[in-house]
C-alpha cells in the first residue's frame, strides 16, 4: 500500500466498520417492530454466508514455507499468557457488575492477582501475548491504545444507552429511537472519509485533538439533554459526537500504525482491535451501574458527567502529547 494514502485506505475501512456498527440501532429497531427480536439473529446468516463466500474468493492465500505442525503454532501461542489475561478480564469484570449489590472482593482480589502474574510473565517470555516491553519503549503507541480505550467507551456508552434512554425515558417507539441513532451514524461515516484525506495531507496530530474537542463539546451539550428540549437539538449533539468519533477512530488507527515498528505491525493491530473491546466491556459496566434498574433524565445527566470526565481526559492527553505536532504541521 502507498504510506502516502494509508489514511484514505484507513478512512474507507472505518467507514465500512461504521456503518455496520452504526447503522446498528437503527435497523435493529425496524426489524423487530417488523418480525419480532428473533429476526436481528436470523438476518445475520445470509451475511455470514456471502462474507464466508467472498472470503475464500477474494482474500489472498498465504504463501506457506513447508508444511505447519499443530504443535508448532501451539508452542508460539502464549498459551499460559493468554489464560492468565483472559481470566482477569472475567474476574475484573465480575467485581465491577456487582457492584450495585453484593460486591464480590474475591474476584477483584483474584483477578488483579491474575494480571500481576500476567505481567511477570508476559515480561520475561520470548514469545508474548501482549508485548509489554514494546508498550513501555514505545510512548507514542502506548498513549494511542489509551485513546482509543476512552474513544470507544464514550462510543458504545452512547450506543447501547442512548436506545434505552429514548424508550425507557422519553417514551420514543423502536423506529423513532433508531432514527434517532442515524445522526451520530451519518456524522461518523462523513467524518471518518473527511479524516483520511485530513490526514493525507496535515498527519495525525491535529485530527486526533479535533476528535478529542469535539466528543468533550458533545458531552457537554448531552448534559442538557436531561430537560425537555426539542428532537432536532438532541439531534445536532449526535451530530457532534459522531464526528468527533469518526475523527478519533480514523485519526488514532493511523497513529498506530506511524507508531507500531514495522516487524511488529500485526501484534500493534491486534492490541489496537483489543483496546475497542475493552472500551466495549467498560461501557457495558458504566450502563449497568447507571441505566441498571431503571433509565431517568437524571440517569441520563448522571452518563453525561461520566462521558465529560472520559472525554476531557482525552483531550487532556491529546493537548500534551500531541499538541505540539499539531502546532508544527500547522505551519
Amino acid at each position: 500500500m502507498d504510506h502516502s494514502k494509508q489514511a484514505s485506505s484507513l478512512a474507507i475501512l472505518a467507514i465500512f466498520a461504521s456503518v455496520m456498527t452504526a447503522f446498528g440501532p437503527t435497523v435493529g429497531g425496524f426489524l423487530i417492530v417488523w418480525g419480532g427480536w428473533q429476526t436481528i439473529f436470523t438476518v445475520n446468516f445470509p451475511f455470514i454466508l456471502i462474507s464466508f463466500v467472498l472470503g475464500i474468493l477474494v482474500i489472498p492465500k498465504d504463501v506457506r514455507d513447508g508444511a505447519v505442525r499443530i504443535k508448532e503454532v501451539l508452542h508460539r501461542l502464549d498459551i499460559p499468557g493468554i489464560c492468565l489475561f483472559s481470566a482477569g478480564i472475567v474476574c475484573l469484570l465480575w467485581f465491577l457488575l456487582s457492584l450495585e449489590e453484593a460486591v464480590h472482593y474475591t474476584a477483584a482480589a483474584v483477578g488483579l492477582f491474575c494480571f500481576v502474574l500476567f505481567a511477570r510473565r508476559e515480561w520475561k517470555t520470548a514469545r508474548p501475548f501482549v508485548d509489554l516491553r514494546l508498550m513501555k519503549k514505545n510512548h507514542a503507541l502506548t498513549l494511542v491504545y489509551v485513546l482509543f480505550i476512552l474513544l470507544n467507551i464514550i462510543n458504545y456508552c452512547l450506543f447501547y444507552g442512548l436506545p434505552s434512554y429514548f424508550q425507557d425515558a422519553l417514551h420514543l417507539g423502536l423506529r423513532l429511537s433508531g432514527a434517532l441513532m442515524l445522526f451520530m451514524s451519518v456524522a461518523s461515516v462523513l467524518f471518518s472519509l473527511l479524516t483520511g484525506r485530513w490526514i493525507d495531507h496535515s498527519g495525525t496530530a491535529a485530527p486526533i485533538i479535533a476528535g478529542a474537542a469535539a466528543t468533550v463539546g458533545g458531552s457537554a451539550l448531552l448534559l442538557f439533554s436531561a430537560v425537555n428540549i426539542p428532537f432536532w437539538l438532541i439531534g445536532g449533539i449526535l451530530l457532534i459526537m459522531g464526528a468527533g468519533y469518526g475523527i478519533g477512530n480514523v485519526s488514532l488507527q493511523a497513529a498506530m500504525l506511524d507508531a507500531a515498528p514495522r516487524e511488529a505491525a500485526g501484534t500493534s493491530t491486534g492490541l489496537f482491535q483489543t483496546c475497542r473491546y475493552v472500551g466495549s466491556i467498560l461501557s457495558t459496566v458504566v450502563l449497568g451501574m447507571i441505566f441498571g434498574k431503571t433509565v431517568t433524565p437524571q440517569h441520563l445527566f448522571l452518563l453525561a458527567w461520566v462521558l465529560v470526565a472520559v472525554s476531557g481526559s482525552a483531550l487532556f492527553i491529546s493537548l500534551n502529547f500531541f499538541g505540539k505536532k499539531a502546532r508544527l504541521s500547522a505551519r
